[in-house]
C-alpha cells in the first residue's frame, strides 16, 4: 500500500465519521426527521444517508419512528429519532 492510500483512507475514515456526526447533531438538535429532510439539510447523497442512518439504527443509536402522511406514491417517509436508550457523548 502506498503512502497516498494511507491517507485517502484516513481522510475517508474521517469523511465518515465526520457525516454521522452531524447526522446525530441534527436529529439531537431539531428532534425527529426524515432521510429526505436529513438529505436536503446535509447535502449528503441520498445514498449517503441511507447508510448513515441504517449504521445508526444497527448499532441502535438511532430507531424508527412514525411515518408522515403523504399523497405521493411510493414508500412513506419514516421519521428517524434518538434511541432514548442508548448511552452515547459527542
Amino acid at each position: 500500500m502506498q503512502k497516498k492510500d494511507v491517507g485517502l483512507k484516513i481522510n475517508r475514515r474521517a469523511a465518515s465519521a465526520h457525516n454521522r456526526e452531524t447526522v446525530l447533531r441534527l436529529i439531537t438538535t431539531l428532534g425527529s426527521l426524515s432521510q429526505l429532510q436529513l438529505t436536503r439539510l446535509t447535502g449528503l447523497h441520498a445514498s449517503t444517508v441511507s447508510n448513515i442512518v441504517r449504521e445508526l439504527i444497527a448499532r441502535e443509536f438511532l430507531r424508527e419512528g412514525t411515518s408522515i402522511p403523504s399523497v405521493r406514491v411510493g414508500p412513506k417517509e419514516v421519521l428517524v429519532e434518538m434511541n432514548p436508550a442508548a448511552a452515547w457523548s459527542m
